[in-house]
């Protein structure tokens, strides 16, 4: 979609404002889908802790040492 709108946007067909509009919104969605991707998988390691609790099964640090 954000390419259409350039296309009609560099053809004169749209205007800036809704050129503008348009890539705003795109860059917008981007953004809350990174953020829902990054709490689905917060939420999964919470998850898994708590199920390793549950299971009484060591929890791994996979953090790299230095």
């Amino acid at each position: 979609l954000s390419q259409i709108n350039k296309i009609g946007y560099e053809a004169g067909k749209t205007s800036v404002f809704e050129y503008l509009t348009i890539r705003n919104n795109h860059l917008d969605s981007m953004i809350y889908t990174i953020e829902m991707k990054k709490e689905y998988i917060n939420t999964l390691a919470m998850l898994e802790e708590s199920l390793a609790q549950v299971l009484n099964l060591p929890l791994y640090n996979l953090t790299p040492k230095e």
